[in-house]
């Protein structure tokens, strides 16, 4: 176990090939999984649904999350949490405390 377990931008594309997971599905046990090894929290860094400028950038492979779904299931699963939208549209960051 390590303080803290950090993800930065290795959810944005997809490299398990699973197709019966969704891409939050696959994020939820990536989150859950690091939850386990840190001693006191999780902070990832994930693409942004909130702003898809084009139909090129929607189909580049890129995994986009909406923030606000992100958001309600860390909340309800680990309730000490916060999400940071305030540096760039395309970006947002999650960090889950541990209690």
């Amino acid at each position: 176990k390590y303080d803290w377990c950090v993800n930065i931008g290795s959810n944005n594309m997809r490299y398990d090939f699973n197709a019966k997971k969704t891409d939050d599905e696959y994020l939820f046990e990536t989150i859950d999984r690091m939850y386990e090894h840190a001693n006191k929290g999780v902070l990832l860094q994930l693409n942004s649904s909130a702003l898809v400028i084009d139909q090129d950038q929607e189909d580049s492979g890129i995994v986009r999350f909406n923030p606000g779904v992100i958001l309600n299931y860390a909340q309800t699963k680990y309730g000490n949490v916060a999400l940071d939208h305030t540096g760039t549209n395309e970006l947002f960051y999650l960090i889950i405390y541990k209690n």
